[in-house]
């Protein structure tokens, strides 16, 4: 009879790979702190505790040559004898593939994300965490989830008081409320650039985008369809459209650009209106009421008496990048409210938590909080 094959210790890269700024790779099994001690060099010059939870912060050290700077930190396994690590690395392409290799090298099993969730997560949650840092594409999506994979909102969960249930209302009410921001983290939203032509949407486009995608050109109507792309603004990733601008059509062609660009603006989440703040022109007020946010362009020649007088218009400028991180701002906070991170802050980042808790708050609220905590420990299930 052969002997059973050893657990072996594998490591999988849990966020997208050249996405962005932070990549996080974990390592799972019985040589998970041995590969990171003989690995790990922290800046302290001190040993890294085993059963230590804080970051460490330091530097991966391959045959004497530094590999990358790290913040590394034991987490909670799965099970008994399976020793976890994460290592918190610089999000390059070429980075995050030298760290993964320096643990392959000693012995780990490089594994795709989905195989290491099925084999290590210890609950729904920490799987559908896992899942949406897959898609995460900004430092705050990767920190907050993060805090969910390593079990802040499933603490928050187990916490709620069912001995008083008048007090657990709110305490659901207030996990609700943060939904909105934990599923924009992995799942961008829509925000279509809208507005009469020449208002130099596709140079604040280019601005938001860093990139020249767009044609930029002082002739009016350039542009003739609408053009999107993934952007950061204000930690969160967002699908930004810029459209063709509003005019009486010239052309068929024009005249079907024109209905593309109202058709990417209702279907946007946010519409944010741009108009030439140094325009001697007053648009007309209907634009500016029916729009969710107002940008004012050009404000670097100067904003025209009605751009000033337009209440909670923020003034930019495409051209030398004034306002923009201001914009992205208001245009977080118009989306998603504060998009912020507090640490260890539990948050909802799925349809299934999110409808979970609605029908436990509504059971609540109906006087039966029995069928409100089934509702809740559902969320702790699969199926």
């Amino acid at each position: 009879m052969s002997a059973p094959r050893p657990t072996p210790t594998v490591a999988a890269i849990l966020t997208p790979i050249g996405q962005g700024g932070i990549a996080v790779l974990h390592v799972a099994g019985p040589r998970a702190f041995e590969l990171a001690a003989a690995l790990f060099r922290p800046k302290s010059g001190g040993a890294a505790a085993p059963d230590a939870r804080r970051l460490f912060y330091g530097h991966l050290v391959d045959g004497g040559e530094v590999v990358d700077e790290v913040l590394v930190r034991r987490v909670p396994a799965a099970g008994a004898g399976e020793d976890r690590v994460e290592v918190n690395c610089h999000g390059g392409l070429v980075a995050v593939q030298r760290v993964l290799e320096c643990f392959t090298r000693r012995g780990a099993e490089a594994v795709e994300p989905q195989a290491f969730v099925q084999r290590t997560a210890r609950g729904p949650i920490e799987a559908e965490a896992a899942e949406a840092l897959q898609h995460a594409a900004t430092p705050l999506g990767v920190e907050v989830l993060l805090d969910q994979l390593e079990g802040a909102l499933e603490r928050a969960l187990r916490a709620l008081p069912w001995e008083r249930p008048a007090d657990a209302a709110p305490a659901l009410r207030a996990l609700l409320a943060t939904e909105r921001l934990g599923r924009a983290l992995w799942q961008p939203l829509g925000v279509a650039l809208v507005g009469p032509v020449n208002a130099g949407k596709s140079s604040l486009f280019n601005a938001l985008a860093r990139e020249d995608r767009m044609i930029v050109s002082p002739t009016p109507g350039t542009t003739r369809d609408a053009v999107s792309a993934r952007v950061a603004l204000g930690g969160l990733p967002v699908r930004l459209t810029d459209t063709a601008g509003e005019r009486e059509p010239a052309s068929p062609i024009e005249r079907e650009a024109i209905r593309r660009a109202r058709a990417a603006a209702a279907e946007a989440d946010l519409a944010v209106l741009v108009l030439d703040g140094s325009s001697a022109q007053e648009p007309p007020k209907r634009l500016a009421d029916a729009a969710g946010l107002v940008a004012l362009n050009k404000c670097d020649l100067g904003l025209a008496p009605w751009a000033r007088a337009l209440p909670d218009a923020l003034a930019v400028s495409a051209m030398r990048g004034e306002g923009l991180d201001a914009l992205a701002g208001r245009i977080a906070a118009a989306l998603v409210g504060e998009a912020t991170r507090e640490p260890g802050r539990a948050v909802v980042f799925t349809e299934r938590q999110r409808r979970l808790l609605a029908e436990a708050l509504a059971r609540i609220e109906a006087g039966e909080p029995d069928a409100a905590r089934r509702a809740v420990e559902q969320v702790f299930r699969k199926g």
